[in-house]
């Protein structure tokens, strides 16, 4: 961009009164979209500086080793530094594309689309196809045109979208493991087809928030894999070990279950506090949860928690 359209840019922002009361709708739809296309125009100001600045390797000369950790440290910069420096090193051999960016007709996001398909495979292959996607870009968001590229990568590319599926296949991986505190610290990665599944699985499980819904997306969804988790435990179908079904088991005093039964506080001494299977104790609320949906199996345990004796699984809590 010119510095004299950037300052034009700059100056029609500054314009702006801070106080949006009052305001006609008409006039913020407006100058919302006016704004939209200010930005876009600065992230191509950004991206014509980053380019130049990686081509020049100018990370090394400011302690980094590469344009992208230069950009995450010195400018701070968090998902925003992947797509610039995409769209700096793969956007220049798509004119038209590139124009549209830098006028505001597109967004970063849409030029970074464009970019990953080029990055895939190449611009000469990509060239033939950039009025389509310019056209889908001026009217779509960017999550789909990034599907519209994906088609293109795979029509472009079969054998390298289908090397490119078993990788990220591969890259799968899953971390379950309890924090000091006892929560569960889950953390991973899923192929996009895998991924589905499970976002399919979440809102399928996720009904719409009440009127007055307390809990954050984050917490329903947290709730809403629970849910999926036990109703496939529960469902008879989940394969077994030991000829056993999945099972979650929490050791617990029978004073401390009549109690709970009698509406006292669970657990007032030490040795009646629940525990799960690897010894991490659990709330009295929690257990009492977990009981309501559970089998009881009645065992005696000894003072060193050893089992003398044990009965048969009943849904029925001892309580007399």
């Amino acid at each position: 961009m010119a510095g004299n359209a950037l300052d034009a840019v700059m100056a029609a922002v500054g314009d702006l009164p801070g106080d949006a009361a009052g305001v006609p709708d008409a006039v913020l739809v407006s100058r919302m979209r006016q704004l939209v296309q200010v930005k876009a125009m600065i992230d191509a100001a950004l991206t014509g500086q980053v380019a130049a600045f990686d081509a020049r390797a100018g990370a090394r000369y400011d302690g980094q080793t590469s344009t992208m950790a230069w950009l995450r440290s010195r400018l701070r910069l968090g998902g925003q530094a992947t797509q610039l420096l995409r769209v700096a090193r793969h956007l220049d051999g798509l004119p038209e594309v590139a124009k549209a960016f830098a006028t505001g007709e597109i967004t970063l996001e849409h030029a970074a689309a464009v970019a990953t398909l080029v990055s895939q495979v190449g611009v000469e292959a990509v060239s033939p196809y950039e009025t389509i996607l310019l056209d889908l870009a001026r009217q779509a968001p960017p999550a789909k045109l990034r599907v519209a590229c994906a088609h293109v990568a795979q029509l472009l590319d079969a054998e390298g979208e289908d090397e490119r599926a078993a990788r990220q296949h591969r890259q799968r991986h899953l971390t379950a493991a309890r924090t000091v505190g006892g929560m569960v610290h889950l953390q991973g990665l899923l192929d996009p087809a895998s991924g589905d599944v499970v976002l399919a699985a979440l809102r399928a499980a996720m009904p719409v928030p009440a009127e007055h819904e307390e809990r954050t997306p984050a917490q329903r969804r947290a709730d809403a894999l629970v849910d999926v988790c036990a109703g496939w435990m529960a469902a008879g179908e989940a394969p077994t070990g030991g000829g056993v079904r999945p099972q979650v088991q929490v050791t617990v005093s029978l004073r401390a279950l009549r109690s709970a039964a009698r509406g006292d506080q669970l657990g007032d001494q030490l040795g009646d506090v629940p525990v799960l299977a690897d010894g991490q104790p659990v709330s009295p609320a929690q257990a009492r949860r977990i009981a309501c949906d559970a089998g009881v199996v009645p065992a005696v345990l000894g003072g060193d928690g050893e089992l003398l004796d044990i009965g048969r699984l009943t849904r029925v809590v001892p309580v007399g």
